[in-house]
């Protein structure tokens, strides 16, 4: 679940969230290109003990989180996209809380 937060936080920086469970849009080459440069993400992934974004995205397209539609190209499923818009729905407080967690436990 972190590792599909990291990837929609990251992803909501340049474009509507909704736009990557839509094959036309998606998780770009570019995006990953990105996130793999990313000091700060990379430290998160240490912190939940995966050792890199290759496995993180191989891990989610194995649980059928993610579907591949070419090299470096992803799509949200379903469920991917259903936590995401649960998580965004959150009450402010809760959403706070969270986020206060990972800002004391994950270094972004």
């Amino acid at each position: 679940q972190a590792i599909l937060l990291f990837m929609g936080r990251h992803y909501t920086k340049t474009s509507d969230i909704y736009q990557l469970a839509d094959p036309t849009h998606g998780f770009r080459p570019e995006h990953v290109t990105t996130i793999k440069e990313d000091e700060d993400l990379l430290s998160a992934l240490a912190a939940l003990r995966v050792e890199s974004w290759e496995k993180a995205i191989k891990f989610l397209v194995s649980k059928d989180l993610i579907f591949e539609l070419g090299e470096d190209h992803y799509v949200f499923s379903g469920a991917a996209m259903e936590f995401l818009k649960n998580l965004l729905n959150l009450p402010s407080l809760v959403r706070c809380q969270l986020f206060q967690f990972f800002k004391v436990h994950v270094t972004f």
